[in-house]
């Protein structure tokens, strides 16, 4: 084997892999989103055929020569015909009819078979001018030939891909607020196109009143800047990831002591300048009042959906829109006092852990019961107010008063339990049930309630396992569009039955300012990751933002509720900290060492 046999099958093979090489541009330009595995097999296929062929013809050459001769002459023609015939079902498809998502575009394993031997039955001559060759020699030729379409082949599939995205159908984003903005720049900066829809000013919820995107409705503050916080974490790892609104908040900055607070009509004025700047970024004013029936679409609508909109989310999500008047607090399972507490399901229904039951004697309970009628209520926003309250979702403080056993017979019933340490049934019982999978967080089962933040943690710690019980998510009574995310939603904010659109902020599952616009930083990624044929992103499970992807999409969640930023989602350290806030510190340590090796490593890619 010399040189000149090695240049000279280089040669025949970059020549031979020429109609590969424009079939598969020709697929990557259809299917821009193609997954990596998928190249590869592509390429792997054109390259079996293109190195079959010549070693069909070289045994056809050793035994029946003179009818190779003959067929050797129709070769080109029979190509000839195939290629035709599949470019011209190809473009006729195309004409007759835009294709959807996953026919006509997508490349199947028939049509690939097809095209294999298409672009390939030229090279069955080959094997005629491998005639003096030994059968290790042609093999060899073989080999170079089916490895140079592989090279051309997978490039023909970068550069389809590359010119397919440039030139493929705009991304959609519904809602500017906190995480449509997020998801647009996201998009944006992976060098997609996106339209932008906000019905703003052409229609206002009733909580708005301003034209600009990500307008604060409540307070201006988005809590904590710390690192060992799990907000100020999760501001942290968003900075990692490029964040519009982030950097926009320190921009407008005001003094808040250790909490980042802004500006809210300078933040939101900013925020909207840098969008509308974006090149790559069309603004759309007006209500949207039906999803996109293709290319890729983000629905960031707010808790306050349009009618309109809500409408045609329930239509892709059917049984699964929820509107909430009220949830339930949501405490760290490691804080729990459970020498005060036993493990046991009603009547032993169920699991042994199923439940963790806060006993009260007929003393406690009744201090307990004085407490929660006499604690103050939140204020509701004008939007939020209503004639009267959903029975089905009544807060606890309103149930009470309504008589001193009311509750004691509703949520706090103590049938078919039994104290282990006493032998016999407590005069009331909470009941907490598990939150997530982990088992790390648990909900006050029937305590929806409007109570403010500081009565919450004062009335219900007076609850003997609650008394230093760490509430990571208070009770809160408002209006609330969201989805059942657990049972629809990937970790990367797709929709399992259409993966094609993707959900983001409050609808999600996410509470908060910055908890919407991470959503919406995720979302925005795995959406152009996905346009680009890339896996998805989906941080880690130790980070904030890994965790909260996670828990909006765990389908172990019987009972789903919103949830914002919390240490209680993350996995617990592998080691015991007593000191709260030495503990906060290792687990945020741990959390920003793993989002930054995560995004390193996606990068490099």
């Amino acid at each position: 084997m010399d040189f000149l046999f090695v240049v000279n099958s280089l040669l025949l093979g970059a020549g031979l892999s020429m109609d590969a090489f424009s079939v598969s541009l020709a697929n990557g330009l259809g299917e821009p989103e193609m997954p990596r595995g998928k190249m590869l097999a592509v390429s792997g296929t054109y390259a079996f055929f293109q190195g079959l062929m010549p070693l069909i013809g070289w045994i056809c050459v050793h035994t029946v020569v003179e009818k190779f001769k003959s067929f050797e002459k129709a070769v080109p023609w029979i190509a000839l015909v195939l290629l035709c015939f599949i470019g011209g079902k190809m473009l006729l498809e195309g004409i007759k009819n835009k294709p959807k998502e996953d026919e006509v575009k997508r490349l199947t394993a028939g049509l690939l078979l097809v095209q294999g031997i298409a672009t390939s039955i030229d090279a069955l001559s080959v094997g005629f001018a491998f005639a003096d060759y030994d059968l290790i020699t042609a093999l060899t030729a073989s080999l170079i030939i089916a490895a140079v379409t592989f090279v051309f082949c997978t490039g023909g599939l970068v550069l389809g891909k590359k010119a397919g995205m440039k030139f493929a159908d705009k991304a959609t984003v519904i809602g500017a607020g906190f995480a449509g903005v997020e998801a647009a720049r996201q998009l944006s900066r992976a060098g997609i196109r996106v339209t932008l829809c906000e019905m703003k000013p052409q229609k206002f919820s009733p909580a708005h009143s301003s034209p600009n995107f990500a307008e604060l409705v409540c307070s201006n503050s988005f809590k904590a800047l710390r690192t060992a916080s799990a907000a100020g974490e999760l501001k942290a790892e968003m900075e990692l990831l490029g964040s519009l609104c982030v950097s926009c908040a320190k921009a407008t900055s005001v003094p808040a002591g250790g909490a980042l607070a802004v500006d809210r009509d300078g933040f939101s004025a900013l925020v909207t300048k840098t969008v509308e700047a974006d090149p790559l970024i069309e603004v759309v004013r007006g209500e949207v009042t039906e999803i996109p029936a293709d290319g890729i679409v983000i629905i960031a609508a707010g808790p306050l959906a349009s009618d309109a909109l809500s409408g045609e989310i329930e239509k892709i999500c059917p049984g699964h829109l929820s509107f909430y008047d009220a949830a339930a607090p949501i405490v760290s399972a490691e804080s729990l006092d459970m020498s005060c507490a036993f493990k046991q399901s009603r009547y032993d229904h169920g699991g042994e852990d199923d439940y963790i039951n806060c006993p009260l004697s007929k003393e406690e309970y009744e201090a307990f019961y004085e407490a929660l009628v006499g604690a103050q209520s939140a204020e509701t926003h004008s939007f939020d107010k209503r004639k009267g309250v959903y029975e089905g979702c009544m807060p606890i403080e309103v149930m009470a008063l309504r008589g001193q056993d009311t509750i004691r017979f509703g949520p706090m019933k103590p049938v078919g339990l039994r104290d282990p340490r006493t032998g016999h049934r407590p005069w009331a019982v909470l009941q907490l049930r598990k939150e997530n999978s982990a088992g790390t967080l648990y909900n006050l089962v029937g305590f929806q309630t409007n109570l403010k933040f500081g009565e919450q943690k004062r009335v219900f710690s007076m609850i003997p396992a609650l008394k230093n019980a760490e509430f990571v998510r208070f009770g809160v009574m408002h209006r609330n569009t969201f989805i059942n995310s657990p049972k629809l939603l990937d970790a990367d904010f797709s929709l399992r039955s259409d993966r094609r659109i993707f959900f983001a902020g409050q609808i999600t599952g996410v509470e908060g300012y910055m908890e919407s616009a991470a959503s919406g930083i995720l979302a925005g990624i795995n959406a152009a990751r996905q346009m680009q044929g890339k896996a998805p992103f989906v941080m880690p499970a130790d980070t904030v933002m890994g965790a909260l992807a996670r828990y909006i999409s765990d389908g172990s969640v019987t009972d789903f509720q919103p949830m914002g930023a919390n240490f209680g989602i993350l996995p617990p350290l592998g080691e015991r900290i007593r000191s709260k806030q030495e503990r906060y510190e290792k687990i945020s340590q741990r959390g920003l060492e793993s989002a930054r090796k995560y995004i390193e490593g996606e990068n490099e890619e």
